[in-house]
């Protein structure tokens, strides 16, 4: 809001710059160990043979796109569309890129507090895809309310519940993964989970502008 999106988009470039010589400084090459062993251990895993593999990538890369793709890239917008340029919160007036900020750095406070707990609480009741078809379907209705014009306060809450419904998601997507991995190719699923994670995040600002 104050310095513009060429400034500030200089300025992530740059730190991410100045991170590659560190990389190569301190991460080095291994083709030894646990993970190369584990590697050949499943040369011969089939993902067609799995029928639980496809359907869980694809749930995380929609999981993905939605909300790290298409939620976290229009946001600000979305902000601005639903209220103004500057939004007045009491004596404080807040620009809409600066709120759209502050509601993804709230998320990203409670994540390793909340992501832990629920993961800990599909462990102990196995409630894993009643959670993932409870959390989506109160996701289905915020992001359909939200399009609606209400006060700032109860539309802000509701984007709020909507950003714990993104620590529901993701948190049980992974679980999933992580459950077909343990009695499969654990290496080759969930590199290809990361693949389809990032492939979502990156397709949903492209779908969504």
């Amino acid at each position: 809001d104050f310095f513009g999106v060429e400034i500030t988009s200089f300025v992530f470039a740059f730190c991410s710059l100045i991170c590659i010589p560190i990389v190569f400084t301190y991460i080095k090459k291994s083709s030894k160990g646990m993970v190369a062993e584990q590697t050949k251990q499943e040369a011969n895993f089939s993902f067609l043979k799995n029928i639980h593999v496809l359907p869980t990538l694809c749930i995380g890369l929609f999981i993905s796109m939605i909300y790290q793709g298409m939620f976290t890239s229009t946001l600000s917008y979305l902000i601005e569309v639903h209220n103004d340029i500057n939004i007045s919160v009491g004596v404080f007036v807040i620009g809409a890129a600066s709120l759209g900020g502050i509601i993804q750095a709230v998320r990203w406070s409670w994540e390793p507090w909340i992501a832990p707990l629920v993961g800990s609480l599909t462990d102990r009741t196995q409630g894993r895809y009643s959670i993932l078809v409870f959390s989506t379907a109160i996701a289905a209705i915020l992001f359909s309310v939200i399009s609606f014009n209400m006060p700032l306060i109860i539309w802000i809450s509701l984007l709020l519940i909507l950003q714990i419904t993104a620590t529901l998601l993701t948190t049980i997507t992974d679980v999933l993964a992580a459950d077909i991995a343990i009695n499969s190719a654990k290496i080759k699923i969930i590199t290809l989970y990361s693949l389809f994670i990032d492939l979502g995040a990156a397709l949903g600002p492209v779908l969504a502008y």
